[in-house]
């Protein structure tokens, strides 16, 4: 049975017994990284152990947006599939691996000299801020298996297939738990690394992984014309889990419960600063090294010069972005489902569609200002969502 008959066709029981399982048993075991790091650094010593404490937010960003840039091209292709476009899907499919490279390598680059600067504000003990910086740049620079695998992955999801990626994930927390002991105390005749040798091990997990996904997952990249839109729809369909990251639902349901609405209130400007300072990486590379980043894909100068406008349109719009996009978010949080759900049609139907087919009879140059104009106006609706929500519950 192919893919869309399955997804199309099949019981919906059947589907989810199918799928679900291995999904669920992969999410424990990539929660197991962390833990086993822990554990082993633990016993190695105190300053190891409150250096993952303080390299965790750096790793679960990274995460989000490896994750958050898979979950696109899995939405693109899920929606291709569905209506029987396989060669478009494959196409979404290849600019996947052209792209988690070059997000690793700004993702490595910037951690790599930002990171001592971060653990001196996070810490004020010399022993912590030295294995905050060698954990730190270890597995972010040797990140690119966490990449790759989260693209091949949902590429392979996307196709139905939920085994594969499973294997990886336990192949790749196997490899991280063997690895652990062995580099950070040294057995074997291995060198006694300590700290820097549970971040080689986390590496070395994420790479095994990769590759147990690669052989399936792995696409021909497109024509290179294509990349300026195919990349501009994986991150619009990506960019709300990367956001979902921030795991603002359950504190904001837990308050609002609980009738602490400031608590809520407070909740989600954190969500929307830290949104804001998150993107604003995104931002000020479009608008100032566009046509470095299309370098990366492609030499054809008429490509870049139009990628280049294009990305100036793109990275304004993400700022807008986030709080078109935390909004939703919000009300799903405290049971306001209709707001969220309504705000989600306006962004992606009401707006998108026709703002974007209205400016594209005016050239290509107009059809760009859809971006920043559908999350502007997005971001407007629920500023005035919100300023209901803040008048029905005034103390």
């Amino acid at each position: 049975m192919d893919t869309t008959e399955f997804f199309g066709n099949e019981r919906i029981s059947k589907i989810l017994f199918k799928l679900a399982p291995p999904v669920m048993l992969a999410q424990l075991i990539q929660a197991l990284y962390n833990i086993v790091d822990s554990l082993f650094v633990g016993r190695y010593s105190d300053s190891g152990l409150t250096a993952l404490s303080i390299i965790y937010p750096i790793q679960l960003l990274m995460i989000a947006l490896a994750v958050g840039t898979g979950v696109g091209i899995n939405t693109v292709m899920a929606a291709r599939l569905g209506v029987g476009n396989k060669k478009e899907a494959d196409e979404y499919a290849g600019t996947g691996t052209p792209l988690a490279l070059a997000l690793w390598l700004l993702f490595s680059f910037v951690c790599w000299f930002l990171m001592p600067a971060y653990a001196k504000m996070s810490t004020d003990s010399p022993a912590v801020i030295n294995d905050v910086v060698i954990y730190g740049r270890i597995v972010c620079v040797f990140s690119f298996g966490l990449f790759l695998e989260s693209i091949w992955t949902k590429v392979l999801q996307a196709n139905g297939d939920m085994k594969t990626p499973m294997v990886a994930q336990i192949v790749g927390a196997v490899t991280n738990i063997v690895f652990d002991p062995l580099l950070i105390f040294g057995l074997f005749g291995l060198p006694e690394m300590g700290i820097g040798g549970a971040a080689a091990a986390t590496a070395a997990g994420q790479i095994a992984a990769a590759l147990i996904v690669m052989k399936k997952g792995f696409r021909k990249p497109p024509a290179k014309k294509l990349f300026p839109h195919h990349v501009s729809n994986i991150f619009r369909l990506g960019m709300p889990n990367i956001l979902m990251q921030t795991c603002i639902v359950p504190v904001i349901s837990f308050n609002y419960a609980a009738k602490n609405i400031d608590r809520c209130k407070k909740v989600l400007k954190s969500a929307i600063l830290f949104g804001l300072s998150l993107i604003s990486i995104g931002t000020i590379c479009f608008l100032c090294i566009p046509g470095q980043m299309l370098l990366v894909f492609t030499s054809d100068k008429t490509v870049i010069e139009i990628g280049k406008i294009g990305f100036h349109f793109v990275g304004i719009s993400f700022l807008p972005m986030v709080t078109s996009l935390i909004f939703p978010v919000f009300f799903q949080a405290i049971g306001a489902s209709l707001k969220s759900s309504l705000l989600t049609i306006i962004r992606t139907v009401i707006l998108f569609v026709p703002l974007g087919f209205l400016f594209s009879r005016f050239g290509l140059t107009w059809f760009w200002l859809t971006f920043p104009v559908t999350e502007i106006l997005t971001s407007l609706a629920g500023a005035f969502y919100y300023r209901q929500f803040l008048q029905a519950n005034r103390l």
